[in-house]
């Protein structure tokens, strides 16, 4: 993450204003005596703050985003699995469209022209485009679905030389095949391309697909 950062002093005061934008937090510091305690006070107070943060972070994203997605309609049988984890972020585990995997069948028919080595691990990542569909209310949060290889890190290293640089692949009668849209007040998540949109299990609202 990253910390934004402004220091200053005089003879036996000194200060420090810490912004962190991921988080929307910030912290100042005012201490008078030795130097080194704003830094000791920063160490502990940024340490303890990130760590909380994260942890309402990813309780919010478990909330909103993950679990699974099945059609009301069960003629259809068509589902969506959501995970999360602070490595990976949103991946979806499955996705099942009329009784057909569309993982396994997009296997056969990408390959490696798709630049997915598919004997190798790989998920299927879902990365926010921070557009709505409704931009005046913003509701309706639009992702899109990449498929990204694993990472496998050398030892003592956490850079890796994967760039993904587009994220709009292929279309189906105009719409982007790999749309997502997060419709949280209603618990559902629709495939536009896909025509369907499916309930979150436990959600409130009723769901629509369309015909």
């Amino acid at each position: 993450m990253t910390f934004v950062t402004k220091g200053g002093a005089v003879p036996g005061y000194y200060s420090d204003i810490i912004f962190m934008p991921e988080y929307g937090l910030g912290v100042t510091i005012l201490t008078a005596g030795d130097d080194g305690l704003v830094q000791e006070i920063r160490e502990i107070v940024t340490v303890e703050l990130v760590q909380a943060a994260e942890k309402l972070v990813w309780k919010h994203i478990d909330r909103g985003y993950t679990g699974t997605y099945i059609a009301r309609n069960t003629s259809l049988n068509s589902s969506l699995e959501v995970m999360s984890s602070s490595a990976a972020g949103l991946v979806v585990e499955s996705f099942v469209s009329n009784g057909t995997d569309v993982f396994e069948a997009l296997r056969a028919f990408l390959g490696p022209d798709a630049g997915i080595e598919w004997g190798k691990p790989w998920r299927a990542q879902l990365v926010p485009t921070l557009l709505y569909k409704n931009e005046t209310s913003q509701q309706g949060e639009i992702w899109r679905l990449l498929f990204v290889p694993g990472r496998q890190f050398e030892s003592g290293t956490v850079w890796d030389e994967f760039c993904t640089t587009d994220v709009d692949g292929l279309l189906y009668a105009c719409l982007p095949l790999n749309e997502v849209v997060f419709w949280h007040d209603e618990g559902v998540v629709e495939l536009p391309a896909w025509r369907v949109a499916m309930r979150k299990t436990g959600g409130k609202e009723k769901l629509v697909v369309q015909a």
